[in-house]
This record gives structure tokens, sequence and C-alpha cells, in this order.
């Protein structure tokens, strides 16, 4: 047997096919004698050097054909235009114990070393999936060691270029525990409503911005609107289809009560001089103008229209990625959000080599940061505070607070906090927490993901772990992807009365893909996102905006269009719909089944008074432990437990309406019934065994037969 299975085993060694075809296949029928010398076609080559291919006149030197490649008293190298994943070939020497071949990788580690022997042919095979860079064949002796029959297949080029991702982030973004309703306080005057702000300590109005240039104000208490400011005549020429520049931010200084200051954001043809230019065709200027007002008991401010000063001019190459966002820091200084300059990808007219947002001698694709009061810029028109994080790098602009954005639209300041909400390109829409300094790595990332801008075609992530990426790029804190948004808005933290949301930060998405309409969220946790379900007041919107009141409150800025035309704009109050819990009901408390059986536990009476969707779950609290099917249904099923004595099993049902839960509880009862079936036996049963115990015998019986006369013919 012993020897049965030793032949099976080098069968099968002798016969295992090849996993790959020979890209070079010899048995060196060359002119080529000596030197070296490269069969094969690149990068698929096999360069053979120190040795000979020769005759020798020695037929045992030869295996397949007239000619081998030989050696004596040296060591030939044979290597490889591209690591070998697989190698075969044969060696045999003149005498034995002096000619060996060594496989290395490489690091030159030996990966098979094998002696050649006078007697016959060694054969030397290895795969290796990781690559063999080369061959050493040495012979010590004066006589010859000849290699024949060799055999190269290369390893599978790997490719360059990095895969797709389709579904970077798979999870979905799920109800939060919060419904609401949106309350329009006014309706039919805006166009589209992008952005507003409110003055401190004035807590009856808010400031709104229409991106077709008029600033609003809006007393809180009575819904009245009132134009304070136009800037019309100043913007370029507004597309009513689709137009991301126009008026886009607007900031009134912390001190306004005292110095009667504000700062506005405008998209302004490109005429005149500027302070940030590049090479290439200019779309518009980006303009920063500082104005001057005072407070007004019926309009909330008087704006002076002839005040306007411009401190700050930028060129910008394409008519998107604005960004846009004027607020104030807890220090006082003036942070301005910049987009790369437009157009896909970081990469064209106006665009650096590797992208503006890396490019650190531009403003665009960054968050700059200014004093508005001083005058130690390079035009004097405005400060650059002494804490900027690279004022002491000459590789840097003083003015950059954060690196490597892409389109952050808006931006939200919080303490000594800043959110940032960055527009992705294709695929990932991301909100960051940063402090100053931080490289938030488009287009490098898009997202926690590596990012391809791809040549001419759209550009894609891809996995991170497969790119060469700088160690300080700075990853979102919240995330998601195109399945659930397309551009993301930043809102506010929340501290108006609604508990739920309270220190909670609200933002939200222009556009959702399958509903086409605007979409609000909130930060459920440190790193997960929660959807506020819109029950009202969100028909067909399309979100531009939010704004924060004194108050704490947030108010939601849409219009139907999503462009800036029509009067279709409107401001929305946020008011959250009580919830009541659902109704748990089980078709039966106490259930009695005997072991074996299948038990069914429904809770598909359960309603809910709201007519919410409703969730389940099935969970065992005491008893021998079975396995629940399907335990996220209305019904679940097991089959009950062998048991010794009569059992009790017990389980819980949560049923929640996404928001609220209510339980109930079902007792089951499993009664024992093997004993009972151990004493029912009956007299066939017996004789069944009988039965049993006469093939057992006759059995017996025959091999004792067969014993004793194998034992007679062995005597005989």
């Amino acid at each position: 047997m012993y020897s049965l299975i030793r032949f099976m085993l080098c069968c099968w060694v002798l016969f295992v096919p090849k996993l790959y075809a020979a890209d070079v296949s010899t048995t060196f029928p060359t002119d080529q004698t000596s030197g070296t010398f490269t069969l094969g076609t690149q990068p698929k080559t096999v360069t053979f050097s120190g040795g000979e291919v020769r005759i020798a006149g020695i037929s045992s030197l030869y295996r397949s054909g007239s000619r081998a490649f030989m050696v004596r008293n040296t060591t030939a190298t044979i290597s490889f235009g591209t690591p070998a994943v697989e190698l075969l070939f044969y060696i045999r020497g003149q005498s034995t114990g002096n000619a060996f071949v060594r496989l290395l990788d490489a690091d030159d580690n030996e990966l098979l070393r094998v002696e050649a022997n006078s007697s016959d042919w060694s054969q030397v095979s290895l795969r290796r999936d990781s690559g063999i860079a080369k061959v050493e064949f040495t012979n010590n002796a004066s006589d010859l060691a000849a290699m024949e029959d060799f055999e190269y297949t290369a390893m599978a080029e790997q490719s360059t270029e990095p895969t797709p991702i389709t579904d970077p982030i798979p999870a979905m973004i799920e109800e939060g525990a919060l419904k609401a309703n949106l309350i329009p306080l006014v309706s039919g005057t805006l166009t589209s409503p992008v952005t507003g702000a409110t003055i401190n300590g004035q807590d009856n109005f808010v400031y709104i911005v229409d991106q077709v240039g008029i600033l609003y104000s809006l007393n809180l208490s009575n819904n009245q609107l009132s134009q304070v400011l136009t800037v019309t005549d100043r913007l370029v020429e507004i597309n009513p289809n689709f137009d991301e520049r126009g008026f886009l931010g607007v900031a009134f200084h912390p001190n306004f009560n005292s110095n009667g200051l504000l700062y506005t954001y405008t998209s302004e043809p490109a005429a005149g001089s500027v302070d940030f230019s590049f090479s290439g065709s200019v779309d518009h200027h980006t303009v920063i103008n500082r104005w001057q007002a005072t407070l007004d008991p019926d309009m909330g401010v008087n704006i002076n229209s002839d005040s306007a000063t411009e401190i700050m001019r930028i060129a910008q190459p394409q008519s998107n990625h604005n960004g846009g966002t004027l607020i104030f820091d807890s220090e006082n200084m003036l942070l301005i959000s910049l987009g790369d300059g437009g157009a896909a990808d970081d990469q064209g007219n106006g665009h650096s080599d590797g992208g503006n947002g890396q490019d650190t001698q531009t403003p665009l694709g960054k968050l700059l940061r200014i004093d508005p009061l001083g005058n130690n810029a390079e035009n004097g028109k405005y400060g650059i505070p002494a804490n900027n994080p690279f004022i002491d790098s000459n590789d840097v602009l003083d003015e950059i607070w954060v690196i490597g954005v892409r389109n952050p639209y808006r931006i939200v300041a919080h303490n000594d906090q800043v959110y940032v909400c960055d527009v992705g390109q294709n695929k990932i829409e991301e909100v960051t927490l940063v402090t100053g300094g931080e490289n938030l790595g488009w287009p490098l990332k898009e997202g926690s993901f590596a990012f391809d801008n791809n040549g001419s075609d759209s550009g894609f992530v891809y996995d991170p772990n497969l790119a060469s990426l700088p160690s300080e790029l700075v990853d979102p804190n919240w995330q998601y992807d195109r399945d659930e948004g397309v551009a993301v808005i930043c809102g506010a933290v929340y501290e108006g009365n609604i508990e739920v949301l309270k220190g909670k930060f609200v933002f939200g998405d222009y556009r959702t893909p399958d509903l086409d309409r605007g979409r609000l969220l909130y930060t459920s946790t440190s790193d997960l996102i929660a959807e506020i379900p819109i029950e009202a007041g969100m028909d067909g919107e399309k979100l531009l905006g939010f704004v924060k009141l004194n108050s704490g409150d947030v108010l939601v800025l849409t219009n139907e269009t999503g462009t800036p035309q029509g009067a279709t704009g409107k401001v929305l109050r946020i008011e959250a719909i009580p919830n009541n819990a659902p109704v748990a009901e089980v078709a039966e408390s106490n259930i009695t089944v005997n072991e074996g059986e299948l038990v069914t536990l429904s809770a598909s009476g359960s309603s809910d008074p709201d007519g919410d969707t409703l969730l389940f779950v099935w969970t065992q609290t005491s008893g021998a432990t079975v396995t629940l099917n399907n335990g996220n249904t209305a019904t679940a099923t097991f089959t009950a437990p062998n048991v010794e004595q009569q059992a009790l099993l017990e389980f819980m049902v949560e049923v929640s309406d996404g928001h609220l839960t209510q339980s109930r509880e079902v007792s089951v009862t499993v009664n024992n019934i093997s004993n009972t079936n151990s004493n029912t036996a009956t007299g066939s049963d017996s004789g069944g065994g009988g039965g049993s115990m006469s093939v057992l015998l006759l059995l017996l019986l025959v091999c004792l037969i067969y014993s004793y006369s194998k034992r007679y013919r062995d005597y005989d």
C-alpha cells in the first residue's frame, strides 16, 4: 500500500499542468557560442552571461539538441527583463559534487539550490508568484557542466492604472430621531437666496443674500422683507439657466454696533488690476468690498451705497467653483472661502500643474484669513494676522489658512473651530472640522479616497492605500457619496429649541438624486450623519443655503428651480413634528409546544399612529439558546429545542418607527416528549432486534468458516 501511495504521488507531481505559457523556451540552437546573449522579446527577455553555448562532443551533456549552455571554473548568470513567475530547466555535470544552480529573488536571497551530478539530468523547477529575479550557474571544476531545455515564464505585467471605485460609501444615510416641517416665513419675492447673516445684539432682523445682487433685511417680528443694498450693476451677467457666480456672501463685523462695517463677496467683470492673477484667460473677478452702514429701527440697517471700498480682487479662470463664504472667526479675523478656479478635476486653463488646490502660491482652492482692519498686506488694504499658520513659510501665501479644497461653497465658524463643507467632483461630499493649517487633500484626494484626474476623461476616486500621498492630508469628519446627494451645503451648529438638534451641526444637500429636491441632514455622532425627514415644505425645492439666527434657530433657504431665475425663493423655519410611539402587539404572549416543533412569533398586528414605517427586532431573553429566523421582521420563527424536562424560553420584540420604540414579551413553554416515546416499544420492535442479531451471528459463522478453511490450506 505504501508503494502504491508513493507511485500515485509521483504521477501527480509529474503530470501537474503548467499554470503559465512559457515566454522563452530554448534548447540553445544559437550561433552565439560565448559572451553575453539575450533571448526573448522585451520586456520578457532572458540574458545569459559568463558561460558559452557550445558543442562539446560529449553526448551525455546534451538532452534534446546538439548544443547546451555550459560553464567550467566559473559562475554564469541568467537574468530576466521581467522577473520569472516560473522556471524549468535541466543541469548535468561531467563530475558529481562540483556544479549547482541557485535561484535568487530581487534581494539575492536564495530561493532554491539544485546540485548537478554526472549520472543523470537534474530537473530544476520553481513557480513563485512574487517573482524569481535571476539564476546563478556555478561549476567549480575544470570539466564541463551543462544546462539544457530552458523554459522561462515572465510575471504578468502589473497595471499601473488605479481602479475606479464606483460605490465608495455603500452605507446609506438613515433617518434620525426627528421629523420636521419647513414653515415659510417669506415666499414670492426672492429669486435665489443663497446665504445670510446677522448683527451681534440685533435679534429681530436677519439679512438674506439674493444671488442676483440684492441684500434684504427680514424683520422677524412681521416677516417683512426690505432691500438694504443692491449690487446688481457690479455683477457679471448672470446666466438664469444656471450660474455659480453672483452676489455670494456677506458678513457684518463683530463690532458692527461701534464701527458700522460689513463686507460682501461678489463676482464682477474682469476689469482693472488684481491682487492675485494667473497665466491664462480670465472669466471674472472675485471682489471683496467693505461698506459703511448704520442701524435702522425699521429696516435693520441703512447701508451707504456709495461707501464701497475694495479690499481684495482675485482673477478667476472659470465661472464655477467660486466658494463664496465670508465669516468672522472668534478673533474677529475674516475668513474667505475660494474654490479651485472651476472647470473639472482641478486642471486646464488657469490651473497649476498638480492642481490649484495644492499650489500654495495661489489663493484658489484655499480658505484665506485676513484682518479686514489691518493694512500690512501687499496691497495695503487689509492685514495679515500674525498667527496665520503659514506666515513663516516663503512657499505659502501669508493669507492662506487651509489648503486643498475644491469648492467650499459654505463654511461655518463655531467657537474656535470651522466646519468646511467642500462640494465634491464626482463621488464624495465632505464636511471637515478645521482650526487652521490643515491640508484637506484636493485634488490628491476626494474625501478620504485617492483621486485621479484621469486626463481629459472624468476623474475618479480609488483606494488611497494604492496611492503615494503626503502624510499630512486631513480626511473629512463626515462624508457621503453621490447616492445620497450632489452638493453639500453647510448650515450651522443648532442652538434653538428643538431638543434633538441641540449642539448638532445641521447642514444639507442641494438635491437628492432620487427625489430631485433638497435634503436636510445633521451630525448624529462624531462620524455619522442622519437625515431630517421633511414631511412638508420641501416639495421639489432645491436647497440653496442656511442662516443662523441670534436665537440659535436655523433658517433654510430654497427655491424651486435651483437656478437664479424667477421668484420662487423661500426662507423657511424648521418645525419639529410631534412623534407618537408605535403600538407593539403580539399574536400570542404565551405559547406551548412540543420539542422539535416549528414556533412562530408574530408582531404583525403592531401599528403606528402617525403611519410611519415600522422596524422590528426579535431577541431571546432567556432559556436554551435557539436560532431565530427572520428576526428583523414582524414574524420570526425557530425550532423548539430538545429538552430533558419542560422548559421555558422567553423572547422580546422591539417595534420602532425609527425614532421611538415600544416592546412586548412572549413566553414559550417547550414540553419534553422523548421519555414517552422510549416507553412505547412494542413486541415487533423486539422481533426486529432479534432479526438483526441473527444476521450478526450468520456473519460471524461465515468468518469462522473462512478462517478455518484458510488455516487448513496453509497446512495442506
